[in-house]
């Protein structure tokens, strides 16, 4: 199970650093990430009204 975790966290530390290489492709993510952030928060509100 050790190894299998090993090599999880190779492979999402490089897709980190792949990601970091590219400033645009982050920015997009966290573009996305917001919105959809924003998508739950408006329906959390809706909900509670």
């Amino acid at each position: 199970m050790e190894l299998i975790d090993r090599i999880w966290r190779g492979i999402r530390a490089n897709s980190l650093v792949a990601e970091a290489q590219d400033p645009e492709k982050v920015l997009s993510l966290i573009v996305r990430n917001m919105h959809r952030s924003l998508m739950l928060l408006r329906q959390a509100g809706s909900q509670a009204i």
